[in-house]
């Protein structure tokens, strides 16, 4: 039986610049790792990595909502690098305005040091 990896991220961050208004963001994600083979990824293994990101925006008074939706097959090269290639599906803009969508295609990798 495969178990997996489940991890949270939780990142706020600011904009500051003198041409634009100040933007607030708060970032929510949470990721699920799952192995192909045996209990985890180990090096030249393929897993499954799912990324679910929430990202809440105010800028100028106007309040704005990302989600994202990020399914991805990875590779394990080794101890320190890993590989991911999947799509990067993105909604913004669907509580107060048409909405809008935009798929990514993402290439990742990973560096241990």
């Amino acid at each position: 039986m495969s178990s997996f990896r489940l991890a949270h991220r939780l990142v706020t961050d600011q904009t500051f610049s003198k041409s634009e208004p100040m933007e607030f963001r708060l970032r929510y994600r949470l990721s699920a790792e799952i192995p192909l083979n045996g209990q985890s990824a180990d090096p030249k293994e393929f897993y499954i990595k799912i990324n679910n990101e929430y990202l809440n925006s105010i800028k100028e008074n106007k309040y704005d909502l990302e989600l994202r939706l990020v399914p991805l097959l990875g590779y394990a090269v080794n101890q320190n690098n890993k590989l991911e290639v999947g799509m990067d599906y993105r909604v913004r803009s669907f509580l107060f305005s048409p909405s809008r969508h935009n798929t990514w295609l993402s290439f990742n990798w990973f560096i241990e040091l």
